[in-house]
């Protein structure tokens, strides 16, 4: 690979995390409906990547969010709660770039799973997703 071949391929990526940073997507879904959220990053290959999925609905007096873990990789931080569920697919695109796809699947939403969902790919660089869902 040429440099400048380097230097543009440095600069999609760039583009793209930059893009995975600030991207907020609305999703609305039907009262008892399951809903499917989906999260897919792009980045180097570590065993130490970490996919992190946080759920915010109330703030406080003085307008702080509250943020629930949901899930840590495909480990669920919220035990009672089955309506969550977790699928995680890794994909090898070259010798050094891996694919890290997941999907929090909500069944039967409700009112209280209106608010924001967070998808946090941790690693060397942190990039997440946000999806605020409204439940109709």
């Amino acid at each position: 690979m040429s440099i400048l071949q380097q230097w543009l391929f440095f600069i999609v990526i760039t583009y793209i995390n930059a893009e995975l940073q600030s991207s907020h997507k609305l999703v609305t879904a039907e009262y008892g409906s399951d809903l499917s959220l989906l999260c897919t990053f792009q980045n180097r290959d570590s065993d130490g990547t970490i996919i992190q999925w946080l759920y915010q609905n109330v703030t406080d007096n003085i307008h702080r969010a509250h943020w629930r873990p949901l899930f840590l990789n495909a480990q669920s931080l919220t035990p009672k709660e089955t309506r969550y569920s977790i699928q995680q697919k890794v994909q090898q695109i070259n010798r050094t770039l891996v694919t890290y796809s997941t999907i929090l699947t909500l069944a039967k939403v409700t009112d209280f799973d209106e608010g924001l969902y967070i998808c946090k790919l941790l690693s060397n660089e942190t990039m997440q997703m946000t999806y605020q869902v409204r439940v109709i």
